[in-house]
This record gives C-alpha cells, structure tokens and sequence, in this order.
C-alpha cells in the first residue's frame, strides 16, 4: 500500500495496469525506456513507482472526468470527498492517440490523503465537502488500462449529476490562471501547488538567514 494514500473506495476501478499505456507518460519506469530508465535508477527503484501506480488504479475509488481543452490537453478530475476538480495537463498529442474531444468523459480514479497539514493548494472545497481528507491522488483510468468494459461499466453507475458538477466546475477552472494545472503523469499527479509554496518559504528563509548575517557582519 502506498505510504501516504488510502482510498475510500464507494466505486472502486480494479483496473490492471497497462504497462504499454504506462510507458507513453513514463518511458523511465520500464525496461526499454532507454537512458532514462537506467537513470531512474539513481534516485529510486522505478518498480516502486510501477507497484505503486498499479495498486492506486486497483484500489481507487471512480469518478467523473471531463476533457476541458485540447491544446494544451486539460482534463478535469472529480472528487466527490472534496467536491471539487483539479486540472490535469497531459502532452498535447495523447488527444490525437486516445481521439479526444473537449466535454469527452473519462474516469479518474482517486486515492485520497490524510495528514496533519495539506500539500494540496490548487483547489477549494465545495459545499459538499465530506471534510475527511486532506488531499487526493487522480488517475485517469483511459491512459493506463485496456479494461474498456469495466470503463464502460463504471461510467454507467456516475450519475448524470456528478457528471453535469464535474463539467461546471472544470469549465470555470480552465478560465483561471492560476494556480496552475497539475502534471497529470502518475508520478506527479499527487503534487498540487504545496510544493511551489515550500519552495517560496525555503527561499524567503534563506533570504531573511543571509540577511541577518550580513547585519551582524555588517554592524
């Protein structure tokens, strides 16, 4: 299980990972991606990442997904815990691959958050927020599995209402810039603005610690 998220699975995927649909987002994790893959290897064990990607699409809990924008290509992942999306950027020519159309409907598979303080700022609750989690982990189910009839099977039990909420909502995000959109590869998707803001604080620290040198040096 992976270390940091748990799923609430009322509509689970039991999606089986694709490992030739993993490889078009991230060659580096398998065998045959070259230099990267062999590169990966400096900083973690790629199969981690693979056993990790495989158990959150299995054990995810199923949601609406809307293609809000071709060029970039944007899709928008539901979560009913938070009622909220966020926006997933993906490579522009995976819309040519998959034949995608904008207001198209895919399925996000969702493994959800718990911690003490949220590294997910680029999104706002809505009202009918469950308040139980912290942050949340979307995969789009098309881009990793070849289960188009469990897909199929899943898109009939969302109901139109959640699909109609996902569209209204990914369509009003999509006008805003900012924050930004996420990376939608696997490895990234988890990530939602925290990490600029640590950064940002990291950086006003190390400013306010050179500048209190320089003072004391100074005096």
């Amino acid at each position: 299980m992976p270390p940091f998220f748990t799923s609430t699975a009322s509509n689970p995927g039991f999606f089986d990972l694709s490992h030739e649909k993993l490889a078009r987002l991230h060659p580096e994790l398998l065998p045959g991606g070259g230099i990267w893959y062999w590169l990966s290897h400096w900083s973690a064990n790629p199969q981690d990442n693979v056993k990790e990607i495989a158990y959150c699409l299995h054990e995810g809990d199923c949601r609406a997904a809307i293609v809000v924008s071709l060029s970039p290509l944007l899709i928008a992942a539901y979560s009913d815990e938070f009622d909220a999306v966020v926006l997933l950027r993906f490579a522009s020519r995976l819309a040519a691959v998959y034949d995608l159309a904008v207001g198209q409907r895919l399925i996000t598979v969702n493994n959800y958050e718990q911690s003490l303080v949220s590294r997910q700022t680029d999104f706002r609750r809505g009202e009918l927020s469950t308040g139980q989690f912290t942050g949340f982990y979307p995969l789009i189910a098309e881009f990793l599995t070849d289960d188009t009839e469990r897909i199929a099977e899943i898109k009939r039990k969302i109901s139109e209402a959640e699909w109609q909420r996902a569209s209204q909502l990914g369509m009003q995000k999509v006008t805003q810039s900012w924050p930004p959109p996420r990376n939608g590869r696997p490895r990234y998707a988890r990530y939602g603005g925290g990490e600029f803001y640590v950064a940002i604080a990291v950086a006003l620290g190390m400013v306010i610690v050179v500048s209190l040198i320089l003072i004391v040096l100074l005096r």
